[in-house]
């Protein structure tokens, strides 16, 4: 089928540096982590103890637990919670 060469890197460095280093208020614990090139679900389980501002994550399509940096994560949209 297609014949496309690429030259150079495909990733989108400009949205890459809008990513903040470190995120201050998760308000889901399902997010999107970026391992071996892909973004997976994972579940938040706590924060990591070997990576700076990392987190410890349960990766449900490999079925494993993993730390990540948290640079590498997206988000889902989840409740903000209500102050009293």
């Amino acid at each position: 089928m297609g014949n496309v060469q690429t030259h150079g890197n495909l990733r989108d460095t400009e949205v890459e540096a809008q990513i903040p280093n470190r995120l201050s208020r998760i308000t889901s614990n399902l997010i999107l982590s970026l391992i071996d090139g892909d973004y997976f679900p994972c579940l938040i389980l706590r924060p990591s103890t070997a990576i700076k501002e990392g987190l410890v994550v349960y990766v449900f399509h490999k079925n494993m637990e993993t730390e990540i940096p948290s640079r590498n994560i997206i988000v889902t949209r989840g409740r903000p919670s209500k102050k009293k």
